[in-house]
Order: C-alpha cells, then sequence, then structure tokens
C-alpha cells in the first residue's frame, strides 16, 4: 500500500519537473537564438556598411557580401533574413552583380512565400523590374512592376502602389506608349497627393511635360512644367534638378521652333 501510495504521489511531481524543464529549455534555446540573431546582425551591419565605404575596391566588399549571406542563412527567423537579404540584394544591384542579385532576390521570394509576406512578394518583383529595366528588357520590367503594383495596392501601401505606377509609365513612355503611359502617371500622382510627396509630385509632372511634348500638345507641357517647378520648390531639392526641368522646357520650345525662348 506504502508503495503504490509513493507512485501516486510521485508521478504527479515528476510530470510538473519534466515540465519545468522543457519550459526552462524553450527558454534557453530561445534566448540563445535571439543572441545568435543580434550577433548575426550585429555582423552584418558591419559589413554592410563596409561594402557601402567607396574608398573599399569592389571584389574586398562583395567578400564581405558574401560572408554576410553566410551569417543571415544561419538565422532561423524567416522574416528577419528576408529583411537583411533584401539590403544584400541592394548592395549587388549597386555593384552591377546581376548574377548575385538574382540569387539573392530568388531566396527572397522563397522565404517571403513562406512567410506570406505580400511586402517582401512586391519588392521581389521590384527589384527585378528595375534589373530588368536598366537591361531594355522593357515588356517583362513592365510585368514585375506591375505585379508588385497589384500587390502594393492589395496591402494598402500607397506611396509604393504610386511607385510602382510611376516606374510602369516610365517603361510604356520608353516603348512609346503615350497613352498608356499618361494614364499610370496620372495614377501616380493621385497617391503622392494624397501623401504629399512633393519631390514624386515633381517626377510626375516632369513625366507629363515631356509625354505633351513629343505629342505635340505644347501649350499642356509648358503648364506642366510650372506645376512641376512649384513642387521641385516645395521639395528644396539642389539646382541639378531646375537645371533638368529647363532644359526639358527648352526642348518644348525647340519643338515649337522657339529658338530664341529656347535659348
Amino acid at each position: 500500500m506504502k508503495i503504490s501510495l509513493n507512485i501516486f504521489y510521485c508521478q504527479p511531481f515528476s510530470l510538473l519537473c519534466l515540465v519545468f524543464f522543457l519550459l526552462c529549455s524553450c527558454e534557453i534555446n530561445q534566448t540563445e537564438s535571439e543572441k545568435n540573431n543580434i550577433a548575426v546582425i550585429d555582423s552584418v551591419a558591419g559589413w554592410m556598411n563596409l561594402a557601402k565605404n567607396p574608398q573599399i575596391d569592389k571584389e574586398t566588399k562583395l567578400q564581405f557580401l558574401r560572408k554576410s549571406s553566410e551569417y543571415i542563412s544561419s538565422i532561423e527567423n524567416d522574416s528577419l533574413k528576408v529583411k537583411l537579404f533584401l539590403k544584400i540584394a541592394d548592395r549587388y544591384y549597386d555593384l552591377d552583380q546581376d548574377s548575385l542579385f538574382l540569387t539573392t532576390n530568388k531566396n527572397i521570394y522563397s522565404l517571403a512565400q513562406k512567410t506570406n509576406d505580400s511586402a517582401a512578394i512586391a519588392e521581389y518583383h521590384w527589384n527585378k523590374g528595375n534589373l530588368l529595366s536598366d537591361r531594355e528588357v522593357l515588356d517583362s520590367a513592365f510585368y514585375q512592376y506591375n505585379l508588385a503594383h497589384e500587390l502594393y495596392s492589395t496591402i494598402s501601401h500607397e506611396y509604393y502602389r504610386a511607385k510602382m505606377a510611376y516606374n510602369m509609365s516610365y517603361v510604356q513612355f520608353r516603348m512609346s506608349n503615350y497613352i498608356e503611359s499618361e494614364i499610370l502617371v496620372v495614377s501616380a500622382i493621385k497617391g503622392f497627393t494624397i501623401l504629399n510627396k512633393n519631390f514624386n509630385l515633381y517626377r510626375c509632372y516632369n513625366r507629363l511635360l515631356l509625354l505633351d511634348k513629343e505629342v505635340g500638345n505644347f501649350e499642356g507641357a509648358i503648364d506642366h512644367y510650372f506645376s512641376a517647378t512649384k513642387y521641385l520648390n516645395k521639395a528644396n531639392k539642389s539646382r541639378v534638378h531646375k537645371e533638368k526641368l529647363l532644359n526639358n522646357l527648352s526642348l518644348v520650345y525647340q519643338k515649337q521652333k522657339k529658338y530664341q525662348k529656347a535659348i
């Protein structure tokens, strides 16, 4: 009878001990994982800063980025991986490393799908669109920007949605699809106006100026010049942008054969 009583009382106690042990183990593992993540972030941040240093040669920068990618891969948190890999992808893009950029971007897409991260998937398409646009693969660039545009619309990120509309407008402009380009830039203007993004609005009205110049709507182009100037002044940007805008106005006057005003 004593034995059975001991078993009866010891079993709950043993179970409590086991639960306590497991909870402690989980907490220790979680703490160790968090410590590892912090260590990786610190290391990667340092290497990323070095990879941006203009005094460091390109090959050394690439070594820092490769080392960063190795460290990021050791992180267990996929969401954190995505955020860090996006930074790596940006640096590969800036260094014209197409292959490494595309490989990193592909990793971002796989991880973002696992975590259902729509914003990261949109950025994947945005990244791909930028590269294709740079390489003059315009149809494919437009397709990627449009996918990003749809995702940003779905998650109600108006600023990035408007930026994608502007990017698509620029692609259509380069393809001489002026009506489609105008529709898209007007869509971008709506978003940027809501958000009071003056520099983006300057770029949009400058695009409309160039569109009107191409189709022979010179009065409209001049009106858009004044709108672009208004927003550029509000944005308080460098004189370089003002000079570019004046140059575009000069092109309008040249098309009108008003050479004295074009000077």
